[in-house]
């Protein structure tokens, strides 16, 4: 695949990014599903103070699958903040609601897969602390997907555990 991005700072409170990407996906077992994804990404963020940025984006996804019942759009919209709160902890917040409309029926279900799912996260990392350059950080994320489809219709809850680039 590729990918385009831009970024500008402005006014030196405000950072805008863009980016445009095609991605060819192919399976080994499974040719129906091989698709050409074109995603368009558009991100603002804000400093709310020195030590607090709050930020928010959407997503535009194309799928364009050899079987139309797995071609679809998606759209995401969601932001958050985050802040520097001393002792080199950064805490983050974020919430995300997505929208999934597939083109036609997926075959073996027979009904056409229409998706909303929402997302909703806590981190934290110690910034102050490095390991070859990288920060230890925990995640707290919750995510429900509402489906027309049983098998895609759930809800999880996960913690991710792990090392973030500190800046």
């Amino acid at each position: 695949g590729a990918r385009l991005a831009y970024d500008k700072v402005i006014g030196g409170k405000w950072g805008i990014d863009a980016s445009l990407s095609l991605r060819r996906d192919d399976y080994a077992r499974r040719h129906d599903v091989n698709a050409w994804n074109v995603d368009l990404g558009l991100s603002a963020n804000r400093a709310l103070s020195a030590s607090a940025l709050g930020f928010g984006y959407m997503a535009v996804r194309r799928s364009i699958a050899h079987d139309p019942g797995y071609s679809n759009w998606s759209v995401r919209i969601g932001g958050g903040v985050l802040k520097e709160i001393g002792w080199g902890l950064r805490p983050q917040i974020s919430l995300e609601v997505g929208r999934q409309l597939n083109d036609a029926n997926i075959g073996l279900f027979g009904k056409t897969r229409r998706d909303w799912s929402v997302l909703t996260s806590a981190s934290i990392y110690k910034r102050d602390w490095s390991i070859a350059g990288f920060a230890p950080s925990i995640k707290l994320a919750w995510s429900r997907t509402f489906s027309t489809i049983a098998l895609y219709d759930q809800k999880r809850l996960r913690t991710e555990v792990g090392l973030t680039k500190a800046f």
